[in-house]
């Protein structure tokens, strides 16, 4: 049995302290004068490198995986020297990145990035201020997904800690650290409402509408609890008391969020998918507390199958049910091919493609002696890295991994390791061509297919 690398125990331990901060439709217009009136003017910290011919529509499925490669990447650094020995509960901490949110629009041409161009603080000193925080002015900045032209900036209150696209692709909604929720109709960039949240100063983390678009979900970072909107109406519709992160079903119908018990240090009760037409009916799925627990949630296309994984640091695991029985189907690790092959995945996962495939990374140590270079150490060493399509209920991991320096797999051409990300997710354009990543020290990478590369059949690892 091969044992793990030292370097696996070094960077958990760096992880665990990284801080932490996730339908057809329109095109933006094509005629940007409008945002660029409203538009703040860019710090010099930002950097923005693209390929100069667009690629082509494809999606990303098994067999274009060896197409598949970074696009460009977008760079708002903020204090990385200093932010790792900062205590948030003792005084104002900067963060290493000024990234706060990404989201793609529901056709993935565009991709909206939340920014602080300032410096990007925490401090929980005082219950009565905002615990996120920038010293500068706040920005959506936005971009062509496929070539990473900016397209123009939205002027925010206050920091966005979530941003989420209306499903016509015309609204952009934007959680903000004061607890505010700002409607941005993007036709004209103007601000066309404000919703005013909970003033318990814990910000919005996570937004979504539903399918119809006549509903917006919103999960605050500290508050237990998940708020349904008529954001038209600027009513709050219903609480979903003590639920904690969340997802909804490709239907609109279903969402799922973790329940806890009478308070936010009591045991995580279960899962719960609710009917949103009727929120006093819901299905629960058992989980197992002696495994991280998961609070960010992802249905299949079809519907029937709920993954759930945790945020951050817990990422190495993520479970697999059943909707219609509430049967767990599938459990994985970061490690579940080690032993057979030495190859361990990355589960910090934007979750199903439009095929259905689970998008994971899988990355390892080249096991094969005789393609390993003379040279010795951990730095020598040749490495597999890339993205990997699971077909869960086939058992089936399709792959496509280059080998490569382990300094290269984190490195600014391929960048497929985030091991400083602290909990910065993984997105996919729902129409399953982009994926986007932050590395939580302030660099967006975008990645898609490259038509001009090679296309080679994948490699397959489990029931195959």
């Amino acid at each position: 049995m091969m044992s793990k690398p030292f370097w696996f125990s070094i960077i958990l331990l760096l992880f665990a302290a990284a801080c932490a901060p996730s339908q057809p439709a329109a095109d933006l217009p094509q005629e940007t004068e409008s945002i660029a009136a409203i538009a703040i003017e860019a710090e010099s910290t930002e950097a923005a490198t693209a390929t100069t011919e667009a690629p082509p529509n494809l999606a990303i499925v098994p067999e274009t995986l060896s197409q598949l490669s970074l696009l460009w990447n977008a760079n708002f650094p903020g204090d990385v020297d200093n932010y790792s020995s900062c205590i948030s509960i003792e005084q104002e901490c900067p963060l290493a990145t000024n990234i706060s949110d990404y989201a793609f629009s529901p056709d993935g041409s565009t991709l909206a990035l939340g920014i602080c161009l300032g410096l990007r603080t925490e401090d929980r000193t005082d219950g009565d201020i905002d615990a996120w925080g920038c010293t500068g002015e706040t920005a959506i900045v936005l971009y062509d997904s496929a070539m990473g032209d900016e397209r123009g900036r939205l002027a925010t209150a206050a920091l966005p800690l979530a941003l989420a696209f209306h499903p016509d692709g015309a609204i952009l909604a934007a959680g903000l650290a004061n607890s505010d929720i700002e409607l941005w109709d993007l036709s004209n960039a103007e601000l066309s409402a404000t919703l005013t949240g909970d003033r318990r100063k814990t910000g919005y983390n996570r937004l979504a509408f539903v399918l119809d678009g006549s509903m917006l979900i919103a999960n605050s970072g500290g508050v237990i609890g998940l708020e349904l909107w008529d954001w038209r109406s600027a009513d709050l519709l219903a609480m979903i008391e003590r639920g904690f992160g969340f997802g909804v079903s490709p239907d609109g119908g279903s969402l799922a969020t973790l329940n806890f018990g009478e308070s936010f240090g009591d045991d995580a009760d279960a899962i719960r998918v609710y009917d949103l037409t009727d929120l006093d009916s819901f299905s629960e799925f058992p989980i197992d507390l002696d495994q991280p627990i998961p609070t960010i949630f992802h249905f299949s296309p079809d519907g029937g199958m709920i993954a759930g994984r945790p945020a951050g640091f817990g990422a190495f695991h993520v479970n697999f049910w059943d909707i219609a029985s509430t049967d767990l189907v599938a459990s994985w690790d970061y490690d579940r091919e080690f032993d057979q092959t030495g190859m361990d995945l990355e589960l910090n996962s934007p979750g199903f493609t439009p095929e259905g495939y689970f998008l994971v990374t899988r990355f390892g140590e080249l096991n094969t002696p005789e393609a390993q270079p003379e040279a010795t150490g951990l730095e020598a060493a040749l490495w597999q890295c890339g993205f990997a399509l699971a077909d869960v209920a086939a058992d089936q991991i399709f792959y496509h991994s280059l080998p490569m320096p382990i300094e290269e797999c984190e490195g600014p051409e391929y960048l497929y390791l985030l091991f400083g990300l602290g909990g910065s997710p993984q997105i996919l354009s729902p129409d399953g061509r982009f994926i986007a990543a932050e590395d939580g020290w302030g660099s967006l990478r975008v990645w898609g297919i490259d038509a001009s590369l090679p296309a080679v059949p994948p490699e397959c690892s489990g029931d195959c």
